[in-house]
């Protein structure tokens, strides 16, 4: 049987988590921090201050945008980048363990009260509302 695309990025991600951000945070010219200073950019020119990241690993985003006085949480399907995005500064409860794909149909997501003026997939792509 042939395991689904998901199964096998879960665990790639379950298994690099530890060593993550140096393999791709390497410098601040790594296209994932150019990517958080462009998203900056465009949230000041239109006003964005709340933010959702979908699939937000270890937090980079997260706590760049914190660091920068904005609202951010986020929304990771991998328990140990989670686990390392605590360890990064990430307050608990910010990051919570999920699919975007659940995001509106889980009632019990605590994200489901909370309006977002930004969402993105990753540092690369950003969504405005």
């Amino acid at each position: 049987m042939t395991e689904s695309a998901e199964t096998l990025q879960a665990r790639y991600y379950e298994q690099s988590a530890s060593a993550y951000d140096s393999v791709h945070n390497a410098s601040d010219d790594h296209e994932h921090n150019l990517a958080l200073q462009y998203i900056l950019m465009i949230s000041h020119a239109f006003g964005l201050r709340t933010f959702l990241d979908v699939g937000a690993g270890t937090g980079r985003g997260i706590c760049f945008l914190l660091d920068r006085g904005m609202e951010a949480r986020g929304i990771e399907p991998v328990a140990a980048m989670i686990e390392r995005a605590e360890l990064n500064g990430v307050p608990k409860g910010l990051l919570i363990q999920g699919s975007g794909y659940e995001l509106r149909m889980n009632p019990l997501t605590p994200f489901l009260n909370v309006e977002f003026s930004t969402m993105w997939r990753n540092p690369t792509g950003l969504w405005r509302r």
